[in-house]
């Protein structure tokens, strides 16, 4: 294979000089700005974020708006806790040993929400509770010493 002379490719035309093709500076023109990094890279941020936000936008809030109806006279704590698990979706996580040391409750509520009433449930009780999706964890508080 013999190499190839400059001078053969002058007689070749360039884009320029054909007529069917468009002018060079169309074709060696920048890409479009939607190509490049700092798009590609806000694209990658912002889809996860907009992701996110239409998860939040169509959840459903009907577990933290269930209400509860009790109408309950010095009654243990256990026993409540077993007719909002009958009326709700929520579960409560507790042992026999904080159900034995709790204080009896009065309860007197019509279609209240479950977060009023689980604030009233433990109020001077010997604990708190957290809220976990839909299962309640009740936690003995710790005397300060």
């Amino acid at each position: 294979m013999s190499p190839v002379s400059y001078r053969q490719y002058e007689s070749v035309q360039t884009f320029e000089q054909h007529p069917a093709l468009p002018a060079q500076e169309t074709l060696l023109r920048q890409p479009p700005r939607h190509h490049s990094p700092v798009w590609i890279l806000l694209l990658l941020t912002m889809l996860p974020m907009a992701v996110m936000l239409y998860g939040l936008l169509i959840s459903p809030t009907n577990d933290y708006e269930q209400t509860v109806t009790l109408h309950m006279e010095n009654a243990r704590l256990k026993q409540i806790f077993k007719l909002i698990e009958q009326q709700t979706s929520y579960h409560f996580c507790y042992t026999e040993e904080q159900m034995s040391i709790s204080r009896p409750v009065t309860m007197d509520v019509s279609e209240e929400k479950i977060s009023r009433v689980l604030q009233s449930c433990f109020r001077g009780q010997p604990f708190t509770y957290v809220l976990v999706d839909t299962v309640v964890v009740v936690q003995t508080v710790r005397k300060k010493q």
